[in-house]
């Protein structure tokens, strides 16, 4: 019979695998994945709510897991930061909790590789700069864009910039589902570590058995 703990690790390591496999952006609002897609009712009431259509059904063939959930694909549509989030608003199941402005937002946020943005190259381009909604998230510094990823939302709106200028796509979100797998991951990390610290400093302290002495020769004869 598995315990509560080797419960819950067996349920981590599922989800992790799902993360890995699938890396989703969720809705603004949205609650860590696990309590997510256990509160989560697959109303769509939040992709109704969604004035700019950004928000789409996880399709089936992704697992049945999270078939039907609402994700966003900022190459096909970003979330722009509705000033009002009405996506947080229609949920009812409390699976997107609201935030007290869109700057507290958090589903993610943009990495930039510098090897295939034009900027870096030999050619002018400040789109992600000039269409980014969050001030401060995209700055520049020697006419090239800095990200700053305590200040990003990820709504993918640089995505979909960087995609009608540069290709490849120099832009990716990295999801806030994959970066609390990544955690979850280096915990587990730091208490195995732990543990087998604990276990080589036990052995340490344990004395070494002795050998036997060996037998007295003279005893031996005299019990012959």
């Amino acid at each position: 019979v598995q315990s509560i703990d080797q419960k819950i690790k067996s349920v981590n390591e599922r989800f992790d695998r799902i993360t890995k496999r699938v890396p989703l952006i969720r809705p603004p609002g949205a609650i860590s994945e696990q309590a997510f897609l256990q509160a989560c009712t697959r109303c769509d009431k939040c992709i109704h709510a969604c004035p700019k259509d950004a928000i789409q059904k996880v399709p089936k063939e992704l697992g049945f897991l999270i078939m039907n959930t609402p994700y966003i694909d900022p190459k096909k549509n970003p979330c722009v930061m509705c000033d009002d989030l009405p996506c947080i608003s229609a949920c009812e199941d409390e699976a997107l909790l609201p935030v007290d402005s869109k700057y507290d937002v958090n589903m993610g946020y943009a990495i930039l590789d510098k090897d295939k943005c034009q900027a870096y190259g030999h050619t002018f381009c400040q789109q992600c700069l000039i269409d980014c909604p969050i001030p401060g998230a995209i700055t520049q510094e020697d006419m090239k864009p800095v990200f700053h990823k305590n200040v990003c939302t990820g709504c993918g709106v640089c995505v979909m910039s960087c995609s009608t200028v540069n290709i490849p796509v120099a832009i990716k979100i990295k999801p806030q589902m994959v970066v609390e797998s990544q955690l979850r991951k280096k915990k587990r990390e730091a208490e195995k570590a732990r543990r087998e610290a604990e276990l080589k400093a036990a052995a340490k302290k344990t004395p070494e058995a002795q050998p036997a002495d060996p037998p007295d020769p003279v005893e031996k004869l005299e019990n012959s």
